[in-house]
């Protein structure tokens, strides 16, 4: 279905030469804490790599507190009507890109990696339990992340409307974008942490101020300089120990032999 609704030149390639552990538990917790390693951007002119299933959340909105910027309330999508509020949203974070005629390179997954297989059936259990919860009129312990069926389509389409770069990857995204922003030396609009590993400073989508045209982004070094790490391999190594998608915390599993002879076979 994909393959005859995006043209091909719009997916692409994996790239081999980035570590592929993502979802690194706590990182971003260990990040805020330290507000002093962030680093002030001015936005005007700039090219930014953006995570786009990554954006797409956070326009849409989170019952998380913790995630949650100024403003930012959900929308009430089981309601339905929350089509006409979203592109109100975006075409206002289109204008406010354009108001400093930032560049953006936005990617989204389009698939997902095999190795995540038991992460993603247990977003997708946590997910029907809510539903079930909601219909049988019981107050839930959490709001699981949603979003309305066609609100990757309109992201797309009003991105590419004002001119910018929009691609698709082959499985998911995320260590696509942080290669890609590496290699041209961009930073990655996101909010999750995961482009630090892989070596590229990251703005939380929290962390920009439109009205300013200036931004934080919080450089790779700093997660190492904290840690008192060495950049490339180790950082990748705390993705193991840490617990991630695709492997569990240390303190909770025998680590993945597998898993850590794939990535680091020296």
């Amino acid at each position: 279905i994909f393959s005859r609704a995006i043209p091909p030149h719009l997916f692409v390639q994996s790239e081999q030469d980035c570590v592929k552990e993502m979802g690194v538990k706590l990182l971003k917790h260990l990040v805020l804490q330290h507000p002093q390693l962030f680093q002030e951007l001015l936005l005007e002119g700039l090219t930014i790599v953006v995570d786009g299933n990554s954006l797409l959340y956070w326009l849409v909105g989170s019952t998380d507190k913790a995630r949650v910027g100024k403003g930012r309330a959900p929308l009430p999508w089981q309601f339905g009507g929350e089509v006409h509020a979203f592109v109100g949203r975006v075409e206002q974070f289109c204008a406010d890109v354009r108001s400093w005629k930032v560049r953006l390179e936005v990617l989204f997954d389009c698939g997902c990696d095999p190795s995540k297989h038991d992460t993603q059936v247990d977003r997708q259990l946590t997910r029907l339990r809510f539903l079930e919860a909601v219909r049988a009129n019981v107050k839930p312990k959490a709001t699981p992340e949603f979003r309305f069926p066609c609100a990757l389509t309109v992201l797309a389409q009003l991105l590419q409307r004002e001119g910018h770069l929009v691609r698709w990857a082959f499985g998911e995204a995320d260590w696509v974008v942080a290669a890609h922003a590496v290699r041209n030396a961009h930073n990655v609009l996101t909010d999750d942490t995961d482009a630090l590993i892989c070596g590229a400073g990251v703005i939380f989508c929290d962390q920009v101020d439109w009205s300013s045209g200036k931004a934080k982004v919080f450089p790779s070094s700093a997660v190492a300089q904290i840690l008192q790490l060495q950049t490339g391999p180790q950082l990748g190594l705390l993705a193991v120990l840490s617990g991630n998608d695709e492997t569990d915390r240390l303190a909770t599993a025998q680590p993945n032999a597998h898993w850590l002879r794939k990535r680091f076979p020296t």
